[in-house]
């Protein structure tokens, strides 16, 4: 009887423990960043606005087509000027200042509002 206990409650845990680890946890939203060209800038409103080219999947040039998209920074918005070729990349620390229109930009958006940039990457070339 005193053999028996230990037995089953070793049996128990090794079986139980498996399907406790693989648990539906909570999946992490990747989420894309916007690459653009600044078209616009209000210091007054917080607001990058950015125009982006999307490509046609048949490599059609006629079919491509460019849209404006708006962003609206806050005090938690994190900015970077990246320098350097690819491999290479420099972040430095940057401000909404230095976003001047025609400069390109890697825009990433907060987690649930789209329009709110997280993080923005002037390109320096």
């Amino acid at each position: 009887m005193h053999l028996f206990h230990p037995l089953l409650v070793l049996s128990l845990t090794l079986t139980l423990t498996p399907r406790i680890q693989t648990g539906t946890a909570p999946k992490k939203h990747h989420h894309h960043g916007v690459k653009g060209l600044v078209t616009k800038v209000d210091g007054t409103k917080g607001l990058i606005e950015v125009k982006v080219h999307h490509h046609s999947k048949s490599g059609n040039k006629a079919a491509s087509s460019t849209t404006e998209v708006k962003f609206h920074t806050t005090t938690q918005t994190v900015f970077q000027v990246v320098i350097g070729p690819k491999g290479k990349k420099e972040h430095k620390p940057a401000t909404f200042a230095d976003v001047r229109v025609g400069a390109h930009v890697h825009i990433v958006p907060q987690a649930g509002h789209h329009h709110l940039a997280s993080k923005v990457e002037i390109v320096a070339k």
